[in-house]
């Protein structure tokens, strides 16, 4: 009997056309974050190339090497944020792929896919302790790359993440590596 209750009250609620506006709200509501939702994350990333590019242009723009200025203490500098901003970065998708994780296995998430997404993390740190305490070398900023590329293909195999960002993941690695890479080639 109460099935048959609920029918009509759910009938009735679904002909009133303030169930009708809102839900049409709703829908709009979807399709805006549907198509915007991916715009605002694309532009966001685009912004946040930005440190990537500026560290290698800089790094290049104070070499003493490929006709730069020559100014090591800028050029230190721009390699020490280069560095930085590559270990946040790697920080952040780590935190994107933990909480994936939880959100689809709230549970019971996978000991593994945690431990992997905390890994690249770690790597960018000892990296830029490496690069920042020790020395600056070439396989510092191609480790970086590396790190970057890995996490990449972690990525793009993985089923849980849609393709819009895996798209994205694949633009913004990129840019990421190609400036370490870029990077390396100045300190040879």
């Amino acid at each position: 009997m109460s099935s048959w209750r609920d029918s009509a009250l759910q009938r009735f609620l679904s002909a009133s056309p303030f169930y009708m506006s809102e839900q049409i709200e709703a829908d709009k509501s979807a399709a805006a974050a549907r198509i915007l939702g991916p715009l605002g994350a694309y532009s966001l990333v685009l912004l946040g190339m930005a440190p990537f590019f500026a560290g290698a242009i800089g790094l290049w723009r104070y070499s003493w090497r490929w006709g730069g200025e020559g100014d090591p203490l800028r050029f230190q500098l721009f390699g020490v944020v280069l560095l930085g901003y590559g270990a946040v970065i790697l920080s952040f998708l780590g935190g994107v792929r933990w909480g994936v994780e939880l959100a689809n296995r709230p549970d019971h998430p996978r000991t593994q896919v945690l431990v992997l997404s905390v890994l690249g993390a770690l790597f960018g740190w000892v990296l830029v302790v490496q690069g920042v305490m020790v020395r600056a070398s070439p396989g510092v900023f191609a480790a970086f790359a590396l790190a970057f590329l890995l996490h990449l293909t972690w990525d793009a195999q993985s089923a849980d993440l849609p393709k819009w960002f895996k798209r994205l993941r694949f633009i913004a690695s990129s840019a990421a590596a190609i400036s370490f890479l870029a990077a390396a080639s100045l300190l040879t």
